[in-house]
C-alpha cells in the first residue's frame, strides 16, 4: 500500500488528509490518487464503475493499481462523472475559501533537478543506476549488481517530465522529444465552452417533469494549469405539463416500484 485516505471527506476538518509512502518523486502520482479519494472518487475497476461506466479505462489515476499514466488522458469516464457530481452537490464548498497566499511552482520541470539516475537512487536506494537500453521516458528501470548479475527493478512508472533522455532531448508526456519542444508542451491555454447537447429525456411522462441539457469545456479543454471554462455547464427546462391519468400510478409508486427486486450490499439492512 503506497497510500491511505477515506472517500469524500475532503472538507471533513479531521478527516481531509491523507498518509503518502515516500519512494521518490513518483510519489506524486499517490498524492493525486489519494486525494482523488477525498474529493469521493473510487478505483476505476471498481464495482460501482463498472457497472455505471463499462470496461476499466487502463492507465488511469485512480486505477487500484498505478502503472503507466496516459499523460493525455490521465482521468477516467466515472472519475470525471463522479468528481462533478460531488462538487456540484457541494461537498466541496470548504475548497473555495480564498487561499492566504499564493504558492508558485518552479518553472523548472522536476526531471531537469533530477535525471533519471538520481530518480532510481531516491526510488531504490543510493546504490542504484539506469537499467540500460531502456527508454526511460516509457517506464524507469533501474539497476543494482547482486552477485556479479545486473538486476533491473521498476515501480512500472515513467521517468518524471523533463528528465534528459538523449543529446538535446527530455522526456515530455512519455515520449523523448527535443527539449526545444518543452514550450509546445508546457504553455498553459484556457478552456472555452462547446456548443450546447441536445435536450435530455423528460424525467416524467405526465404531470411536469424536467429535462437537461449540457455543455462541455472542450472548445479547447484547459492545458497546463489553463483556467477552467465559468458559467453554467447545464440548464434544465419544465417538460411534460398535462395532468396524469386519476387512475394512473402516482410519482412515489413509480420510484418505488423502479426498485423492486434490488438488493442492498448493506449490512445489518
Amino acid at each position: 500500500t503506497l497510500g491511505m485516505a477515506d472517500v469524500g471527506t475532503i472538507c471533513s476538518p479531521e478527516r481531509s488528509c491523507a498518509v503518502i509512502e515516500d519512494d521518490g518523486l513518483h510519489a506524486a502520482f499517490t498524492v493525486a490518487h489519494e486525494i482523488g479519494h477525498l474529493l469521493g472518487l473510487s478505483h476505476d475497476d471498481s464495482k460501482f464503475c463498472e457497472e455505471n461506466f463499462g470496461s476499466t479505462e487502463d492507465k488511469r489515476l485512480m486505477s487500484s493499481i498505478l502503472t503507466s499514466i496516459d499523460a493525455s488522458k490521465p482521468w477516467s469516464k466515472c472519475t470525471s462523472a463522479t468528481i462533478t457530481e460531488f462538487l456540484d452537490d457541494g461537498h466541496g464548498n470548504c475548497l473555495l475559501d480564498v487561499p492566504r497566499k499564493q504558492i508558485l511552482g518552479p518553472e523548472e520541470l522536476p526531471g531537469q533537478t533530477y535525471d533519471a539516475t538520481q530518480q532510481c537512487n531516491l526510488t531504490f536506494g543510493p546504490e542504484y543506476t539506469v537499467c540500460p537500453g531502456m527508454d526511460v521516458c516509457a517506464r524507469l528501470w533501474c539497476a543494482v549488481v547482486r552477485q556479479g548479475q545486473m538486476v533491473c527493478l521498476t515501480k512500472k512508472l515513467p521517468a518524471v517530465e523533463g528528465t534528459p533522455c538523449g543529446k538535446g532531448r527530455i522526456c515530455l508526456q512519455g515520449k523523448c522529444v527535443d527539449k526545444t519542444k518543452k514550450k509546445y508542451y508546457s504553455t498553459s491555454s484556457h478552456g472555452n465552452w462547446g456548443s450546447w447537447g441536445p435536450w435530455g429525456q423528460c424525467s416524467r411522462s405526465c404531470g411536469g417533469g424536467v429535462q437537461f441539457a449540457y455543455r462541455h469545456c472542450n472548445n479547447p479543454a484547459p492545458r497546463n494549469s489553463g483556467r477552467y471554462c465559468t458559467g453554467k455547464r447545464a440548464i434544465y427546462r419544465s417538460c411534460s405539463v398535462t395532468p396524469c391519468p386519476a387512475n394512473g400510478k402516482s410519482f412515489r409508486h413509480e420510484q418505488c416500484e423502479a426498485k423492486n427486486g434490488y438488493q442492498s450490499d448493506a449490512k445489518g439492512v
